[in-house]
């Protein structure tokens, strides 16, 4: 299996909620500094908030004025919308069977590109909406605790959330050393412990007063898209490039104090 999570930089802070970074047909040089993740394009076109109903859900985001975002699920299925004047946007997807995943376009300018990421929805009682990076921090779009996301490729684990920029949060996995990282600009951070074997595993994240313990179980990802539940998260398997898989939980409940 593909391992990608290996190859991410600690140190990095957290994948940001961009389905694009910009439009051009060619990605720009990469100027990061030492420890910054790496974005294919300039200037984001991103999804922010997912509002979910009974039939469907709808997404907001954000854009340049006048550019049209386009997100096609696996069948080819296509919806589409275009950013108005304040550079705002809002698609509506129809609730799937399961889990579907799409894939966003952004056209500007009579130039358009792909994003790398895949935006994922789920249904039923604990329904969500997501983005997923290989190798990278799932971003939710309808939860964002101070613990809400781990990925795992059934090896290195991924500790995700939010809190308020620039704060230092504490992560905890199991009796291993905890570590401290920074809260980006964004009010995300993400922690990566290597070598987990799978099975039962304790979360706890600290940031001031605050703090939250979540319990999962990690087992290795399947080899099939899918998507499963219970009363703490929303576990969703799916495939990375290279014949790989990836499982991001979206947690929707823990031991939280204030």
């Amino acid at each position: 299996m593909k391992r990608l999570i290996a190859v991410f930089r600690a140190g990095a802070g957290a994948a940001t909620v961009i389905l694009l970074t910009a439009c051009g047909d060619q990605p720009e040089a990469d100027t990061r500094q030492s420890g910054q993740m790496q974005t294919s394009w300039a200037a984001p076109a991103r999804l922010e908030t997912a509002a979910f109903e009974p039939d469907g859900v709808t997404l907001t985001g954000a854009a340049g004025p006048g550019d049209r975002i386009v997100l096609t699920d696996m069948a080819g299925v296509s919806v589409a919308a275009t950013a108005g004047h304040d550079g705002v946007f809002s698609l509506r997807l129809a609730t799937p069977v399961a889990v579907n995943l799409h894939h966003a376009e952004i056209q500007s300018r009579g130039s358009q590109a792909r994003a790398g990421e895949w935006l994922a929805v789920t249904r039923g009682p604990a329904a969500v909406a997501a983005v997923l990076a290989p190798g990278a921090a799932v971003t939710p779009l309808s939860h964002a605790g101070l613990l809400s996301g781990v990925d795992y490729d059934g090896s290195a684990v991924l500790v995700s959330g939010a809190a308020l920029p620039g704060q230092q949060v504490r992560v905890s996995l199991d009796d291993r050393p905890a570590q401290t990282v920074s809260v980006d600009q964004t009010g995300r951070y993400v922690a990566r412990f290597a070598s987990t074997p799978p099975g039962p595993r304790r979360f706890r994240v600290e940031a001031g007063e605050r703090s939250q313990d979540v319990l999962l179980t990690l087992t290795a990802p399947p080899t099939e898209l899918g998507v499963s539940g219970s009363a703490v998260a929303t576990r969703i398997d799916w495939p990375t490039p290279g014949g790989g898989f990836q499982s991001s939980w979206i947690v929707i409940a823990g031991s939280d104090d204030d």
